[in-house]
């Protein structure tokens, strides 16, 4: 089976090959071959910094170090005054964290063949945004300070300019600035 480039602009991720079946999906969506092979297909999502197992530890580590100083204070009225702030706390912690892990399930990705350019953005609550284009007429744009961010990465065609790697940070925008104007 032949293997095609995934980048994913990421501070520890290297660039790997993956069989294409792997990165393309819903072959039947769309109205070119199965057959033809994209230029290039970047799939990106936001960076997690924090692993399952890691937030599974800081929750008994903060539990814990908030525990400790309680236990002197059981039996007492300050125990039951303390006791809502530290369930308040503990709640508001893993609801935040988990957010931020729903969060971190955005996915965009991008293929780019020699007559279309899809975009496909999966949100968080799964719904799919996706934009069209012929390569021949599109542009890759990259604003440093006229944009909401630094370094604003901005594909123009059909009629629209989108944005790319929102979450991204200054430098893999760049890196993926680069990797797109080579290709278009």
């Amino acid at each position: 089976m032949k293997s095609y480039r995934l980048l994913i602009c990421g501070i520890n991720n290297p660039v790997i090959e993956l069989p294409y079946s792997t990165i393309r999906s819903n072959k039947e969506t769309y109205s070119f071959s199965a057959k033809d092979e994209p230029k290039l297909s970047i799939r990106i999502w936001p960076n997690r910094s924090l692993p399952k197992v890691g937030f599974i530890i800081l929750m008994i580590m903060v539990w814990f170090c908030m525990s400790v100083p309680m236990i002197a204070f059981i039996g007492s009225s300050i125990f039951w005054g303390l006791l809502p702030f530290f369930i308040i706390t503990l709640s508001l912690l893993f609801f935040l964290l988990n957010k931020s892990y729903d969060d971190g399930t955005l996915i965009e990705e991008l293929s780019i063949w020699s007559d279309l350019i899809i975009v496909k953005r999966v949100e968080p609550n799964k719904t799919v945004k996706s934009w069209e284009a012929n390569p021949y007429w599109s542009t890759v744009n990259l604003y440093n300070n006229k944009g909401p961010v630094e370094d604003y990465l901005t594909l123009k065609g059909n009629g629209r300019e989108i944005e790319l790697g929102s979450f991204l940070s200054p430098s893999e925008r760049k890196c993926l600035h680069s990797e797109l104007k080579r290709v278009l």
